[in-house]
């Protein structure tokens, strides 16, 4: 939806409701390239993103990439997706105080990853709350084959250091009988 070069920016108060499109392929608001000397370049917060749970009319995009940028805060926003946030070769990206609710069906794996880090650096995510949607259905803790879940909750891959996560609630996460729902890759 937004394709943003272009830095500072700041998004928000903004709603993103059950969108689903063949040509949105990287993400609701996808940064490429946004430096702002040392300063915060991308702020995200305040905002609402909403996948519909249907399988014929969700989206399985992330809603946030940060692609070869610098100084990305997300904060503050509510998430009812498939998925979270991708970044690749970025630095000093600060994911903090968000509630995301995952709308993964647990069913057999497929690439389910709610934070995805590539090549990135300098990444803090604390305290975030991270659960599958079906826990506000059903309290028993278990995940049922075709239940609303997450799937890994970080997925690190490639050349990433300094990265922090603490305080983050993650509740009603993984995949029945299947390995693929670690916490941290």
């Amino acid at each position: 939806v937004f394709e943003v070069t272009a830095s500072p920016i700041e998004f928000t108060g903004l709603a993103f409701e059950a969108i689903r499109d063949s040509k949105i392929k990287s993400g609701f608001i996808n940064v490429r390239g946004a430096n702002n000397n040392g300063a915060r370049s991308v702020y995200i917060h305040g905002c609402k993103f909403t996948s519909s749970a249907s399988l014929k009319s969700r989206s399985m995009v992330l809603p946030i990439q940060i692609l070869d940028s610098k100084c990305a805060v997300i904060e503050n926003n509510e998430l009812e997706t498939t998925g979270l946030i991708c970044t690749r070769s970025s630095s000093k990206v600060f994911l903090r105080n968000n509630s995301y609710k995952g709308m993964l069906y647990s069913t057999e794996y497929y690439n389910q990853n709610s934070i995805f880090m590539v090549d990135s650096d300098e990444f803090d995510v604390s305290n975030n709350k991270m659960y599958g949607k079906d826990i506000d259905d059903d309290p028993s803790g278990r995940i049922d084959s075709g239940d609303l879940t997450i799937g890994r909750a970080f997925a690190i891959q490639g050349h990433c250091y300094d990265f922090y996560a603490g305080n983050n609630d993650i509740q009603r996460a993984g995949l029945p009988n299947d390995n693929a729902g670690e916490q941290i890759m």
